[in-house]
């Protein structure tokens, strides 16, 4: 499957940066909604992005069935300071919390399958490796993908710890691998 990114249903979300970006997108920051993981999940979601009134602000959101835009790609999200500038932010409808099991149930194989959809096209997009970055190769300049959790650990400008311990990025990062491959993208 491959996701058109110029397509997507788009809810705004009220809180967000007016574009253009004065940086050049270096990462895809993954985080979790806090929300349950059902049906219609995304589309709550970006109706309560739509609806505060604190700074707070993702570009999509993802459940197991739906891509939900609520921040155009070259607006800025409120989502991980300071990597607000530079990375596209994506929610899953999840918790930090959840088990590896958990990550392993159908509605998160589902939704972990069509967010490597999203981030193989993004990674395509901004020319961005399928590279893991934790906080210490934040802190050097790599590009890539991450967590906010990782945003946390390198700049400490939140306590956030999303998605989670158990996040599954092995085997994760080699679905957006593959789909990146498969759209004559270059993984390195």
């Amino acid at each position: 499957m491959s996701i058109d990114l110029d397509s997507l249903h788009f809810i705004p979300a009220r809180q967000y940066r007016v574009g253009p970006r004065g940086r050049a997108v270096s990462h895809v920051v993954v985080h979790t909604a806090e929300c349950s993981e059902s049906k219609g999940s995304a589309r709550a979601v970006a109706g309560y992005f739509s609806t505060l009134t604190r700074p707070a602000s993702a570009h999509l959101v993802i459940d197991s069935e739906d891509v939900i835009q609520c921040v155009h790609f070259d607006d800025v999200a409120f989502a991980a300071p300071p990597l607000n500038e530079h990375g596209v932010h994506i929610e899953l409808c999840g918790r930090a919390s959840q088990t590896a099991e958990q990550w392993n149930d159908p509605f998160s194989v589902a939704q972990l399958g069509l967010a490597a959809d999203v981030v193989a096209a993004l990674c395509v997009r901004y020319s961005l490796p399928v590279t893991y970055c934790d906080a210490g190769a934040l802190v050097a300049g790599s590009r890539g993908i991450t967590g906010h959790r990782e945003v946390s650990r390198a700049w400490k400008k939140s306590d956030h710890t999303d998605p989670g311990a158990s996040f599954p990025w092995a085997p994760w990062l080699v679905m957006v691998a593959q789909h990146v491959l498969d759209l004559g993208g270059s993984v390195t």
